[in-house]
């Protein structure tokens, strides 16, 4: 081979190397982007409806999917309707849904009077919200009930309601929800898995009131799920504040570690 052409080679192959360098570190040095669009949406995905229309304990259960590409959080506001007459207003608890979560939101409550009622939902997901309205139910016969529970030192704290449960006998699956308080409030249900005769326990609900409404009297209705009991109380609702908070935090440490 001439000398013309060993040159002539070692050229063509030393451009070829820096064009293959060029194009290396070009694709290297780039950044792939591949981006998912963020898409807020949530599903209702079935709801399922239990009720005793001799007790007129209510038990409706709903089905929320997160079938968008972003988390959220979400809770649900359920309405009972008489008559087109608001009876309650009753929220589930706030929970946090990535992508394809699912969450069922449970609520209970119980209607002491025979007729024909309806339920609106609507489903609260990061600034969003779903109506499912209308869902008609009939209490046909109402069973009397024994009033076995008190409640005691009841009193707003921060976020929470604070108060103290006690049974007069042993009940199981104790549920307990609040009624007549302000529209813009948010108080959660609660559920009690055991409450023994006698013991008193300490029980704390999330709430959410617009502070220039703390005072307020409103009504517990605590009931077992077997609808063999149930109490309403009219209560009302403070805030505590100064020495009347340490004291009442003193007695919670008491009723949380002593059996009354």
């Amino acid at each position: 081979m001439s000398l013309y052409k060993k040159k002539n080679f070692s050229s063509i192959f030393f451009a070829f190397f820096l064009t293959f360098l060029s194009l290396f570190f070009s694709v290297s040095c780039s950044t792939i982007d591949v981006s998912i669009p963020e898409v807020l949406d949530g599903k209702i995905n079935g709801i399922s409806f239990n009720r005793t229309s001799e007790t007129g304990i209510v038990m409706i259960k709903l089905k929320l999917d997160n079938i968008g590409s972003i988390p959220f959080k979400s809770r649900a506001r359920m309405e009972i309707l008489d008559h087109q007459k608001p009876v309650y207003n009753l929220w589930s608890n706030e929970v946090e849904l990535n992508p394809s979560d699912e969450n069922f939101f449970e609520f209970f409550f119980l209607i002491n009077k025979t007729g024909i009622f309806k339920s609106n939902i609507r489903v609260y997901y990061g600034g969003e919200f779903i109506n499912h309205e209308g869902i008609p139910f009939e209490i046909e016969n109402i069973t009397t009930k024994e009033s076995i529970f008190e409640v005691s030192r009841i009193r707003a704290d921060g976020n929470f309601i604070k108060f103290d449960l006690k049974g007069k006998k042993d009940a199981k699956n104790t549920l307990i929800f609040f009624s007549n308080y302000p529209k813009s409030w948010i108080i959660e249900e609660n559920k009690i898995d055991s409450l023994e005769k006698g013991n008193k326990i300490p029980v704390k609900i999330k709430y959410i009131p617009v502070s220039s409404q703390v005072n307020n009297d409103i009504k517990i209705h605590v009931f077992s799920e077997d609808g063999n009991f149930y109490t309403i109380e009219n209560v009302a609702l403070k805030e505590e504040t100064g020495i009347k908070k340490l004291v009442n935090s003193f007695l919670d440490f008491l009723v949380k570690n002593t059996v009354f």
